[in-house]
């Protein structure tokens, strides 16, 4: 008898099968519909969206603007879903192949110094598949991750995050395991814009 959790472990890993099979454009598409369905549902996540965007942008964009830009953010997290399930059947050398990185001299002069490499990025673009990409050229490394809202994703995502080689830490109680790493010599990648109030973490 399965519990709960691995019912729904197992559920989520079908769907994500199934939508492996998606092409890669396709799913592009349906990521925007989703992105648009999601926007006109989840309201209190389209409020939050619109405050902080008008936050940032009130002096340079009008409230239409401002809309149109929340709508796009939803729907790259659409495109990220079914980008992610289009990834799963990629080999780390396909994968390679529709990658494109700038500036990684910058990384291997800092990893060669053998002090371990802070990576600093954002929620930009496809962030999971940077998540699961990123080992692929700056190995070892370690992701500084927080678990999911709903917990049966968390081992889901884990996997996806970490099948190129890429190991992950949990934020919470993270700061030793961090240290470690770096002594090391090993690169730890984290993305900065959340936990960002002085009680939460520097």
């Amino acid at each position: 008898m399965l519990s709960s959790k691995e019912i729904a472990y197992y559920s989520i890993d079908a769907v994500i099968r199934l939508l492996s099979l998606i092409p890669r454009s396709a799913g592009l598409l349906l990521g925007n519909v989703l992105g648009v369905i999601l926007f006109l549902v989840l309201k209190r996540r389209r409020s939050v969206a619109m405050d902080n965007l008008t936050r940032a942008f009130k002096h340079e964009k009008s409230e239409t603007d401002i809309r149109i830009l929340a709508k796009t953010i939803f729907k790259n997290l659409g495109r990220i879903l079914f980008e992610i399930a289009w990834s799963t059947r990629l080999s780390k050398k396909e994968l390679e192949k529709h990658m494109v990185i700038k500036g990684l001299e910058h990384f291997k002069n800092a990893h060669a110094k053998n002090k371990g490499v802070l990576l600093l990025s954002g929620h930009f673009g496809n962030f999971e598949l940077l998540a699961a990409s990123i080992a692929i050229f700056c190995s070892p490394v370690s992701l500084i991750v927080r678990p999911m809202s709903f917990r049966p994703l968390n081992p889901i995502v884990d996997k996806l995050r970490s099948r190129f080689g890429g190991k992950t830490i949990p934020a919470k109680r993270s700061m030793r395991k961090i240290l470690t790493a770096l002594k090391k010599g090993e690169s730890v990648g984290m993305l900065m814009d959340q936990s960002v109030d002085w009680y939460e973490g520097v």
